[in-house]
């Protein structure tokens, strides 16, 4: 573990060549990083239920989700940049469009309700993730108002023991 402000820059590259978050160390000192590589090797060891569905369509309509929530958090991380800038040397126009593609993946989420009600894989779980992520970083941007059923489905996913016991601590 360590300070991510303050020593990230200096200690990730020794476990992500990339110098991102994730990286796991395993038993035997090997480095797996990038957080999809993590989830799988997780699923893998276990012999419960799958988080990565072994059916072809199920595992496709999956990692769909997983896609679409990464898409969130790529559109979010972009936007967060853009307005580091400076107020005078900020592109609106960048911002405007990667806000258009986190509305578009917000709706597309709100018609798979039903795929994200089936079985907890890896998709509900992204997508949940990835809304949450949405609150911290746009705390004023109210995507719920506009998807109620998909709004339904976040509140009654992430009151999940798995999701309460892991959720964020942010002051």
């Amino acid at each position: 573990m360590f300070d991510l402000t303050e020593d990230m820059k200096e200690k990730m590259p020794q476990y992500n060549p990339l110098g991102k978050i994730a990286a796991l160390v395993r038993d035997d000192d090997s480095i797996l990083f990038d957080s999809k590589l993590i989830y799988e090797y997780f699923d893998f060891l276990h012999a419960g239920p799958k988080w990565f569905p072994e059916d072809r369509e199920s595992r496709w309509q999956t990692l769909q989700l997983q896609m679409l929530a990464d898409g969130f958090g790529e559109a979010i991380i972009q936007m967060v940049i853009e307005n580091m800038q400076p107020e005078e040397c900020r592109y609106q126009p960048a911002i405007d469009n990667q806000m258009q593609k986190l509305s578009r993946a917000l709706a597309k989420s709100s018609k798979d309700v039903e795929a994200l009600n089936g079985p907890v894989t890896i998709g509900p779980v992204s997508v949940a993730c990835g809304l949450g992520y949405v609150d911290f970083r746009i705390p004023n941007y109210d995507c719920r108002s506009d998807f109620p059923a998909f709004a339904k489905w976040n509140a009654e996913f992430c009151e999940r023991p798995s999701m309460t016991e892991t959720a964020a601590q942010v002051d």
